[in-house]
Order: C-alpha cells, then structure tokens, then sequence
C-alpha cells in the first residue's frame, strides 16, 4: 500500500502535535498548562480513541483531527513471533493481558500520526511530556527537511537493550517522546510504510525506528538530552527544556507532580 502526507500542502510555520487515546486523556489538561506556561505555537491534538469529553477539550485548546489508519494495518498478539513474545515478557515485565497489547499497538501508530501533521515543521510530544520552556528556539535546530531530529536513548538502557538482544552491535537506539521533522519527510513516509509490514517484530514504534535507521543510514540529528529528559532516571536539571516521564514509574511520579508532591 502506498501511503501519503494527509495534506496536499502544509501551513506555513512551525506547530506542535500530540496523539492520546482514552487511557492518556488524564494527562492532558496537565500537559496543556505547562505547556502553555512559556509557548503560543499552535497545536493539533490527534484522536488515537479519546472520549467526547477530551475531544472537546482538544477543539478548544487547539485543533483536533481523527487519527487515519490504513485497512491493512493491524497489530494483533497472533502476528507476533511467540520466541518474541517471551522475550518481550521477561525483559519488560509484560503481563499477558490484552491490555498491554493493545498499548503496544497504539505506540505504532506513532509514524501514521506524523503525517497528519499540518505544518510546514513539526515536533512532536508524547503527552508524558512535560514542556518547561520555550520551544521556539528548537525549531531553529530543526532544519532540514531530509532529517529526522531525535533524542537517542540513555547510555544505560543502550546497554541494556544490546545484552538481551533487542538491539544490534552499534545501533543507536531512540526515544520517540520528542521528534522534529518536516512536513514532506521521505523518512517518515518510509517508516509508516515499513510500520505495515514488519510491526511484529518490534514491541514499539521507536524500536522499528532505530532499527530502520541503523540498517538503512538515516540522517537522524540527535537532540540535546535537555529536550527529553528523564528526570524518574536522571534526576532534576534546571537546563532540562522538557521532562519526560515515560513508563509507569514515570507516570507515578508524574501523579505526584500533578498534586504538587513533587
């Protein structure tokens, strides 16, 4: 299946995407108020499965658009290796529950989102993303169109990755929390493509992307540290330009910060 942008031309100027579904939606009046603290870019919020009530949240904050699948994309549990399966479980602490699947499943649809970006360049933020800045200043990074702009993984998970085999002998390993692009990127097309085929073997959309782009030689700029911080593993920084609280340790202590525990 040949895939494309979902607009014919973009809008002029820089904006910011943010794709939820109904489990997320907790986070995202939080995630609006730090973020509008110190930004007036335009935002488009994409639907991955919000309820009505988030929806209308998202049409009066910024715009909102449904989120377009192909027919022949489908992650289910079957296409999945059961060697992988294993893997998976005992590296990630994986339940079997559906649950989790299905959490796996809208983690790829990640790259079908970036093309129903608008505008002329974009960044996306996970809605764990805890914007503590201006990020204006970013776009000015995020400047060709050829280029995927990235923040790759900590050095630790780095490791941890390669010794239990998810990952190869000198790849690089990202985290898709935070990605500039432009619209028209032949990257992301690419690995929306590839999304359609070879998802079983990935447990997420930044796995399939690292692997791309070690196997075919993408141009991927990394992004300072700053931009997709850890703090649940690094710690506080007053130079961190965005908090990135992923996993469910993360979104504990997410919780905290929320009640101003934290």
């Amino acid at each position: 299946m040949t895939l494309s942008w979902n607009r014919t031309e973009p809008i002029k100027g820089s904006g910011i995407i943010v794709g939820c579904d109904a489990a997320q939606e907790w986070m995202l009046p939080w995630w609006w108020e730090k973020y509008s603290e110190s930004n007036t870019l335009p935002v488009t919020f994409i639907d991955f499965g919000l309820s009505a009530k988030a929806r209308a949240f998202c049409e009066e904050k910024g715009s909102l658009v449904d989120l377009f699948l192909p027919e022949t994309f489908a992650s289910q549990q079957m296409q999945v290796p059961s060697s992988l399966q294993t893997l998976w479980k005992d590296t990630f602490e994986w339940k079997d529950d559906p649950f989790w699947w299905n959490k796996r499943m809208k983690c790829h649809y990640k790259p079908f989102a970036l093309l129903m970006s608008p505008y002329e360049h974009t960044l996306w933020l996970d809605v764990d993303c805890e914007v503590c800045a201006d990020l204006t200043p970013l776009f000015t990074k995020i400047s060709s169109k050829n280029t995927i702009y990235m923040a790759p993984r900590t050095e630790a998970t780095q490791k941890s990755y390669l010794e239990q085999g998810i990952t190869l002998p000198e790849e690089v390993g990202y985290n898709s929390g935070v990605i500039g692009f432009h619209y028209g990127s032949e990257l992301i097309l690419q690995w929306a493509e590839k999304t359609l085929s070879e998802h079983p073997f990935f447990i997420s959309d930044e796995d399939l992307f690292s692997r791309l782009a070690f196997l075919e030689k993408w141009d991927v700029e990394h992004l300072n540290q700053y931009f997709n911080w850890l703090p649940h593993f690094r710690g506080f920084h007053p130079e961190a330009k965005i908090y990135h609280w992923l996993g469910n340790s993360g979104k504990f202590f997410l919780s905290l910060r929320m009640q101003k525990i934290l």
